[in-house]
Order: C-alpha cells, then sequence, then structure tokens
C-alpha cells in the first residue's frame, strides 16, 4: 500500500508543478508578448490549464493520504459476521437475481476463514441509540491451486468453490477469486471500491500474482478491464465472462 501511496504522491508532485508551469508562462505572456494574448488566447488556455492540472493534483494528493474513515466518516468496512451473512445474500440477491451461491455455502465459506466477506456499515448516531446498516459487501476468496485449475478450466465457477478450496487465514493462497461486490448509494460505492483496493494492497500485495472474476453488470466489466484484467478466453469476452490477472 505505500508503493501505491508514493506514486500517488509522485503523481500529485508532477501535476502540481506542471499546472505551476502553466500558470507561469500565462502571467510572463502577458508582461512580455501582450499582443499574443488577441491573437492566440494563450493566456485563458494556459491559465485554465494550469488551475486545472493544481486541482487533480490536490484531489489526487487527498485520496493518497485518505481512507476510509477520512472521506467517509460515517461508514466503516469490518469483517462480515455470521449474522451478517444473510443481509448480504440478500443483497446479493437483489442485484444479482437467484443465480448466486446459496446461504448455506457462504456460510461454509465464513466458518472456513472470517476474512472472506468484508461489509461496509453505515453508523448514526442520536441522544439514546447508534444504528448499524450494512450499505454493501464484498467478497474476496483466497483459493487453492486445484481450485484455480479448476475455474479456469470451466469445470467450477466462483458460485460453486467449496470450503475445502479456501485456505485457512494467514495461510498462503495460490490465488484471489474476486466474487460478488455491491453497495447502495453513491457514498457507499465510493467507499467499496477504496475498500477493495485498501484489503487488497494491505493483505495480498507480494504475496498472490494470480487473481480471477467473473463480471456480471456492464459496471464490473468497466472495473475488470480499468485494472489491467484479461478474459481466460480471449474468443468469448463480456459479462459473465471469467477474468484473470496475472502479476509479475
Amino acid at each position: 500500500m505505500m508503493v501505491r501511496k508514493w506514486r500517488w504522491h509522485r503523481s500529485a508532485v508532477w501535476m502540481m508543478s506542471a499546472g505551476a508551469g502553466f500558470v507561469t508562462i500565462s502571467s510572463g505572456v502577458s508582461a512580455i508578448r501582450p499582443e499574443w494574448l488577441k491573437q492566440y488566447h494563450l493566456t485563458p488556455v494556459t491559465a485554465g490549464i494550469g488551475v486545472f492540472l493544481m486541482v487533480a493534483a490536490a484531489v489526487t494528493w487527498l485520496f493518497a493520504r485518505a481512507d476510509i474513515p477520512d472521506l467517509f466518516p460515517d461508514i466503516l468496512c469490518e469483517p462480515a459476521t455470521e449474522g451478517d451473512l444473510s443481509a448480504i445474500h440478500t443483497m446479493a440477491a437483489d442485484y444479482f437475481g437467484p443465480e448466486i451461491s446459496p446461504l448455506d455455502l457462504m456460510l461454509s465459506w465464513q466458518r472456513k476463514n472470517h476474512t472472506v466477506f468484508r461489509v461496509l456499515i453505515e453508523k448514526r448516531h442520536s441522544t439514546f441509540a447508534t444504528s448499524r446498516k450494512i450499505v454493501g459487501y464484498y467478497c474476496v476468496l483466497p483459493v487453492r491451486k486445484t481450485a484455480y485449475d479448476r475455474l479456469i478450466s470451466g469445470k467450477m465457477t466462483g458460485s460453486t468453490i467449496t470450503a475445502e478450496d479456501i485456505v485457512l487465514h494467514r495461510s498462503a493462497p495460490y490465488a484471489v477469486y474476486l466474487g460478488g461486490m455491491a453497495a447502495t448509494g453513491f457514498r457507499a460505492r465510493g467507499g467499496l471500491l477504496m475498500a477493495i483496493r485498501m484489503d487488497i494492497d494491505a493483505s495480498w500485495n507480494g504475496r498472490v500474482k494470480r487473481f480471477l472474476t467473473r463480471p456480471v453488470t456492464a459496471q464490473g466489466l468497466r472495473l475488470v478491464l480499468h485494472h489491467g484484467f484479461a478474459p481466460v478466453d480471449t474468443a468469448m469476452p463480456g459479462i459473465s465472462a471469467l477474468y484473470h490477472r496475472v502479476e509479475a
């Protein structure tokens, strides 16, 4: 995670420097070549580019430094409990339809490795009580090589992974299967994406080289393509196809 944050910091510094350079150029043109202002509209263009880059640099720096509690103070990411699994299953069915893993199977994953499911919790405080509402979840399955081989060959899907295919907590998996994820509302979706990225960076960075997932929505497909996933079967890409990413 520190490597990723340093890259964001470095990008922010470069954008800030470039933005300051464009603003300086616009000021210099105004003083040295005022006739160019009307002829080429240089000052509005260069100043606008400079301001845009400086704002983008500030936003990049903010996201590089912030964790979820900083940006979404009332939304927390927590390991799911067995009591949360029913709500997770209901949310998954609402988003993806009935063709999802059975609740009993999800419970067996959770009992084998308590880090498989994580929930986004919205907590609201009042004078007399604090409410806890699940507004999102995601599933990360650390699997053995035998499960990876069956997934790649098409002999098994993510919804039929068994508890025996999952490794114990703190054991090194051969691959990670990114399962279902869903959130309600713009803020929860933003927090969900940040939580997944931070979790993978913190838990699997350097330990796992192989990632698998099966996007079932257009938004999910755009997300996996953005993060460098490629279809396992290049002849049949798209929604519901299996995608993988293998890191060097």
